[in-house]
């Protein structure tokens, strides 16, 4: 692990830190929990750097074929070899093989259903999911699973309700 430390800066509140993590680069087993945000980051290699008082502004977060890079906020989980996430911006890209797993009440049609199931969606070149516009794409060879249903494209966008 390295780890780039500072000064709490001048605003921070009494009682608060006296140091916060600037950057920080793990190799190996890499795990970052980042608790204010509810992400959760599994890798080989994991490279973050923070601001103000430990706020998580960009990580990346790497795998293998054989164990991908792993990240989870409630309720999404997403795979894939390296993960880019923006704090700031609210975006989290895969390049490459990807996938992300959440459950929904509605169907791949968009029907209501009487309880959560789980959807599953593969992409083989692209996973690019943009917060603020509540979007998800995908490129490659995408498949949708949910329950019996199977929906298969080149490219698709998923609309998140929240």
């Amino acid at each position: 692990v390295i780890a780039d430390l500072a000064a709490a800066p001048a605003d921070a509140p009494a009682g608060g830190p006296e140091f916060v993590v600037r950057m920080v680069k793990i190799a190996g087993d890499a795990e970052l929990l980042d608790s204010r945000n509810k992400v959760a980051a599994r890798g080989h290699a994991i490279d973050a750097e923070f601001e103000g008082i430990n706020r998580l502004t960009t990580a990346t977060v790497h795998g293998t074929r054989a164990a991908l890079a792993q990240v989870y906020s409630e309720p999404y989980g997403i795979w894939g070899e390296r993960i880019d996430m923006s704090g700031a911006a609210q975006t989290l890209k895969v390049a490459g093989a990807s996938r992300l797993a959440f459950r929904s009440d509605r169907s791949l049609q968009g029907d209501r259903r009487g309880a959560p199931t789980a959807v599953v969606v593969t992409a083989q070149r692209r996973l690019e999911i943009d917060a603020p516009a509540n979007k998800v794409l995908f490129e490659g060879d995408v498949v949708a699973t949910s329950g019996e249903e199977t929906l298969r494209s080149d490219t698709m966008t998923l609309l998140l309700e929240n």
